[in-house]
């Protein structure tokens, strides 16, 4: 049945015979107008659904993310009703070049590929900001990697119903979509130091992310919990929770450029 799975509205899964989809049926327009009496249907399978704006990101299921030839997804514009697929295999490469490390005390010069020592990704995520998507993963050595790959403002309405993933039927159009940016940030960096970060679009091409332990920590104190250890230096003097200082550590990544900074909210 129909859920609320926030990208815009409501969706709903189906399966029947041989043949699977989902049917979006949006809430509001971008811009706040009342929903359409339409819906939007797209049949196939995928792995990830994400919003994007006025777009839903859907990424095809696949075998493996690292070691697939290609990795592909369909876009769903929710006002026209179109749908266009998208090579996200440029995204991964990106980001593969990014995990490729000469050994310690050698520049890149002229290595050879099968010289350099992959940091392996240990904990990998895939968002959306407006208009693009992104992949950010953690690494062994505990810096952080991410690319965005922008998505297109319009995709024009087709004819019939339109299909994806693995559902058959005619070949939705495709779109070329640029990486943006593909980056690597040390394991001093702010937002190398989110292991497990919670995350949501904060405006236009923005992802915002805090820790998710911290976030647990700082919601405990917001409901009350208990004082703090009497050996903890601090509990004499906030023994009401409400008194205690706050401190959560948030990093905001654009999109559009790859900056991320990171800043302390009390």
């Amino acid at each position: 049945g129909p859920f609320n799975a926030g990208v815009g509205g409501m969706v709903g899964y189906r399966r029947e015979a041989e043949e699977e989809g989902m049917a979006f049926l949006p809430t509001t327009s971008r811009h706040g107008a009342a929903a359409a009496s339409t819906k939007r249907v797209a049949v196939g399978s995928w792995q990830n659904v994400l919003h994007c704006g006025r777009c839903v990101f859907l990424l095809r299921a696949h075998r493996s993310w690292w070691e697939d030839e290609a990795i592909t997804a369909d876009v769903l514009d929710l006002e026209s009703g179109g749908v266009a697929a998208v090579d996200v295999t440029p995204l991964r490469d990106a980001l593969e070049q990014q995990l490729s490390l000469p050994p310690a005390g050698v520049t890149f010069g002229r290595l050879d590929s099968n010289q350099l020592i992959r940091d392996e990704p240990v904990r990998c995520a895939v968002s959306a900001a407006d208009g693009h998507f992104l992949f950010h993963a953690s690494t062994q050595s505990g810096a952080k990697v991410a690319a965005a790959l922008a998505l297109p403002d319009h995709v024009a309405p087709q004819d019939g119903r339109p299909r994806g993933g693995r559902g058959g039927g005619a070949a939705a159009p495709a779109v070329s979509g640029g990486v943006v940016f593909a980056r690597r940030w040390p394991s001093s960096h702010k937002i190398a130091r989110l292991r497990s970060p919670l995350e949501k679009p904060c405006g236009e091409g923005c992802l915002l992310l805090w820790e998710e332990s911290a976030w647990s920590a700082v919601s405990s104190l917001a409901r009350g919990a208990a004082p703090l250890p009497a050996a903890d230096p601090f509990s004499s003097r906030h023994a009401d929770p409400a008194s205690r200082p706050i401190a959560l550590d948030v990093v905001l990544l654009r999109a559009r450029s790859g900056v991320a900074a990171g800043r302390a909210l009390f």
